[in-house]
């Protein structure tokens, strides 16, 4: 990771979400963690554990991905 904060990003940790998933071994979940507690950014970290069980009891239908972080957090922050 070093080397590619180096490389990619000239030693400068990014405040953007997907550019911070460019980093090896940063997911979504992780991207996410950092936006809100390092950059103060509206994030919020959705665990795989709770996509499943939403879609168990009829809060997503056919999610490919965790809950709609991006739409939730706008919701919330709005």
């Amino acid at each position: 990771m070093a080397r590619a904060l180096t490389g990619k990003f000239n030693g400068v940790m990014p405040s953007d979400i997907d550019k911070l998933q460019e980093l090896p071994g940063i997911g979504r979940k992780s991207a996410n963690v950092l936006a809100a507690v390092i950059f103060n950014k509206p994030a919020m970290a959705v665990d795989t554990h709770v996509q499943r069980v939403s879609a168990r009891i009829g809060l997503t239908v056919n999610a490919k991905k965790s809950l709609p972080d991006r739409n939730a957090t706008h919701q919330i922050y709005s």
